[in-house]
């Protein structure tokens, strides 16, 4: 008999924080404040009042996910789920590769009674031989090779391709059916305990109803070497419980994307919206997403499970990795087969992250005007508190998401210094990388690359 016992580590964000920056800020916008108004004034007011809608869905989105916990399932259920992990299994990739099935393995026999993991590999991996010797006889898991000859319908790429040829596989092995899950994995992220029973726990008790649901990821500082792509990372957890949380769980629809990994889908449906995104570098999972929203309209949800994954190695696989992002987000937005009314959001994303580039140079600029190295009016006293609580609200949002990752493995000191060298960073340096990333995407979008670039993630 299955029950559902109190968690123990509670999740939800709190807002407390947010008008004590604000409280810093106001004076230091006085310091700088103009009474007259520039082109970068002008730039700078229309920007930051087109990020209004992104922050309000955002602190929506927490305040709706404030009591979210790690699930503590404790029963097994019969369903049959399987683990999926897409991986080029290039040699640098295997050890964060085992890691994620070592994961599974220990893992999913705590709440599943019947449960396989399909590794998915190109006909071509490098580590194709070396995963055979040491996982083919396990009878739990399969080594599913993409032969180089096939070709999708609409000819589609990488991973997308890959995730079409695996459920055309499970569909020849009669897998595809309305007891039959699938939870995708990227080969740098692991589970835990708390994982499998949120999994168990969504099947359980909203399968019937909810045939797709989204977790949050987490990135565990000891799983990433360099200190700027994993404070960079900090803001992927909060994503999770504001954007992401608010369409997939509150409008139940999520118009905003998914992510390729800590997604759970029943099968027949996965089938039937399917993978086949055309020859475009697009946004596999994204993709999924809008196909899902338009097809299964209120049918997403959220579920308290963390997956844990680690953060580009170096700041140079930090850059390939947003740029790669912001180019199969834009591809998606522009040339994606679903509804322009699907893909709205989309592409006032996109517009947004292009104008990130005037915002979050603004700090920047304030510097150099209090040390009088450049005196241009910056921010006039008509929008000095917008200015302010805008800066406030990305400062909580990083601050949030580092709180997480450090909770999740187990560290529960806060210290006020890594706070610190945390807004440091991220108004002077992680701001500007991501603006390089999206840049480096746009570009790649002029020239419609279709290279998919993986970057290395060794841990």
């Amino acid at each position: 008999m299955q029950t559902v016992r109190t968690p123990v580590l509670n999740l939800g964000l709190t807002f407390w924080q947010i008008p004590i920056i604000l409280v810093f800020l106001i004076p230091v916008g006085f310091t700088v404040v103009s009474g007259g108004s520039s082109p970068i004034t002008y730039a700078i007011e229309a920007l930051w009042f087109m990020g209004l809608p992104v922050i309000i869905i955002a602190l929506a989105g927490a305040y709706k996910s404030r009591d979210v916990r790690l699930s503590m399932f404790s029963g097994k259920i019969n369903d049959t789920v399987i683990f999926q992990v897409p991986s080029i299994a290039r040699r640098d990739l295997l050890n964060a590769l085992e890691r994620v099935i070592s994961s599974v393995i220990m893992n999913a026999p705590k709440n599943l009674e019947n449960w396989l993991l399909n590794i998915v590999i190109e006909e071509s991996s490098e580590g194709k031989y070396y995963l055979k010797n040491k996982y083919g006889k396990n009878p739990r898991i399969n080594i599913i090779e993409v032969p180089a000859s096939y070709k999708t319908k609409n000819d589609s790429l990488a991973k997308s391709r890959a995730n079409q040829y695996a459920i055309e596989y499970l569909r020849e092995r009669g897998l595809v059916n309305n007891r039959t899950w699938i939870y995708h994995l990227d080969d740098d992220t692991s589970i835990g305990p708390d994982t499998v029973a949120a999994i168990a726990e969504h099947i359980f008790l909203h399968g019937s109803e909810y045939y797709l649901a989204q977790g949050i990821l987490s990135f565990p500082h000891y799983l990433t070497k360099s200190i700027i792509t994993r404070f960079a990372d900090s803001m992927r957890p909060t994503d999770d419980l504001t954007r992401f949380y608010f369409f997939t769980n509150v409008v139940k629809m999520p118009l905003i994307g998914l992510h390729g990994e800590n997604m759970l889908v029943r099968s027949d449906i996965e089938e039937s919206v399917g993978w086949d995104n055309g020859n475009r570098a697009i946004a596999d999972d994204s993709y999924f997403a809008l196909r899902f929203a338009y097809m299964y309209p209120g049918r997403s949800s959220f579920m308290p499970a963390v997956t844990y994954g680690s953060s580009p190695s170096t700041i140079r696989d930090m850059l390939r990795q947003r740029k790669r992002w912001f180019l199969n987000v834009s591809n998606l937005s522009f040339f994606g087969n679903v509804p322009l009314r699907y893909r709205a959001f989309m592409i006032y994303s996109i517009i947004f992250w292009v104008g990130m580039v005037i915002q979050n140079v603004v700090p920047i600029l304030l510097l150099l005007h209090i040390l009088g190295v450049m005196k241009m009016p910056i921010i006039n006293d008509e929008v000095l508190g917008l200015w302010a609580f805008t800066l406030s609200f990305w400062i909580w949002f990083y601050l949030s998401g580092l709180k997480i990752n450090k909770e999740i493995c187990g560290d529960y000191k806060h210290r006020f210094m890594d706070q610190l060298v945390l807004v440091f960073l991220y108004i002077f340096v992680i701001s500007p990388l991501e603006i390089v990333g999206g840049l480096l995407g746009f570009i790649s979008f002029l020239r419609n690359e279709k290279r998919f670039d993986v970057v290395s993630k060794p841990i």
